[in-house]
């Protein structure tokens, strides 16, 4: 068998709204509903399986869908997407996520809305397993990434807490 191989991209870009918008988001996730993931993974607070109105992500997308315009119509030449999922995950000390993948979606979208200089930033395993990626994010950064991409957040070993807010393009 040949593996005839092919670059995918990883886009990163900045929220520029990030400072303005970052305590209004954090305030509606205080107030929104949410679990905690435990087990295999340890995520303190999350409304991944909760089917609850993500206040958080209606403001956020605001902001956020012009960026995908950009990348999605002009960098990838599609005519159309539709985001079909979002979830809010906060990871305290010791909190982890392990390897997994966003199928049967097309696209993976992660925004670091708090992310302590010393928190784990997402790490990207490719397809065929053989080079790991952890792409440099700063705070206000979102990452845009195919969904086939295992990926994981490692262990939180910072004292302060990590949240993101993911979503799910096809």
């Amino acid at each position: 068998m040949d593996i005839i191989r092919i670059d995918t991209p990883i886009f990163k870009f900045r929220l520029a709204q990030h400072e303005e918008l970052k305590s209004e988001l954090l305030h509606l996730i205080e107030y929104s509903e949410a679990g905690k993931e435990e087990g295999q993974d340890s995520i303190s607070r999350t409304d991944w399986r909760l089917d609850s109105e993500r206040l958080y992500f209606q403001k956020l997308n605001i902001f956020l869908e012009p960026y995908l315009e950009n990348i999605l119509f002009k960098e990838m030449y599609y005519s159309k997407f539709k985001i079909i999922g979002c979830w809010f995950q906060q990871y305290e000390k010791d909190d982890r996520h392990t390897w997994h993948t966003h199928l049967p979606s097309t696209w993976t979208g992660i925004y670091y809305l708090e992310l302590p200089e010393d928190g784990p930033r997402t790490t990207l395993l490719s397809p065929l397993k053989d080079k790991i990626i952890t792409p440099e994010v700063d705070e206000g950064d979102i990452i845009l990434f195919p969904s086939i991409i295992k990926h994981c957040s490692l262990k939180n070993a910072s004292n302060k807490r990590k949240t993101v807010i993911s979503f799910n393009i096809e």
